[in-house]
């Protein structure tokens, strides 16, 4: 059996949730360029994560009741064709988790409809004040710094034997870390170039992804 690891944004969903969440409380379109591009410089390994998102959520005053509707909203931006895969590999006994940089205040509701235990969600926690208003995250989550997933992955002391999946260098990172098994770069939503290129296995369309997948679980399955 396998632990299956999925990053979220851009993977187990299509967007990039926490810029999409900002945007529907800014009117400036050059802020949100502006954030759009600190997103792709973390993606892309060009500033560190904790840069990322400490600036990205300086951006925009935003409160947990906001939160609240905007996790109920994700699960309609599950990746196409991802729900049935995932309940197939539950049921040959894969352990699906969630692993990302992203947070676990918004996570809940697209992982019960891919019934995925919420102890299985590893990612990063808001910070509120008084007022329910975000302050920051977490800094001392590993998820917030970079190669933190592959700590986490360390941490859990698995029986099984890992694959990542994801789209950006953090996902990346647990591979030439040493910390899973198997790498597939995800391609569907966002090509990121250095990760292509570093990638064992890189898909593009969710048919290549199942494949690259069930490759992966035979292989360990062989020991190769």
């Amino acid at each position: 059996m396998a632990d299956i690891f999925f990053d979220f944004d851009s993977t187990m969903v299509e967007i990039e949730t926490l810029d999409v969440l900002l945007s529907q409380h800014m009117t400036d379109s050059a802020l949100k360029k502006h954030i759009a591009h600190i997103t792709k410089q973390g993606m892309a390994g060009e500033i560190s994560l904790f840069q990322s998102l400490t600036q990205r959520l300086k951006a925009a005053k935003i409160h947990q009741s906001d939160i609240e509707a905007f996790a109920n909203s994700l699960p309609q931006h599950i990746t196409a064709g991802l729900k049935p895969l995932i309940d197939k590999w539950q049921q040959h006994g894969h352990t699906i988790h969630i692993l990302s940089g992203g947070f676990k205040d918004y996570m809940h509701p697209t992982a019960a409809q891919l019934n995925i235990e919420k102890s299985h969600i590893h990612a990063n926690k808001l910070l509120f004040d008084d007022q329910g208003y975000i302050t920051g995250l977490d800094e001392k989550n590993p998820l917030c710094h970079n190669y933190g997933k592959g700590k986490v992955i360390e941490e859990l002391s698995l029986c099984n034997q890992a694959i990542m999946i994801g789209d950006g260098v953090t996902d990346l990172e647990v591979y030439l870390d040493g910390k899973c098994t198997a790498f597939i770069g995800f391609g569907l939503h966002a090509k990121r170039e250095n990760v292509q290129q570093q990638s064992p296995t890189f898909v593009i369309d969710i048919a290549q992804f199942e494949k690259a997948v069930e490759q992966k679980i035979t292989q360990i399955k062989k020991g190769v």
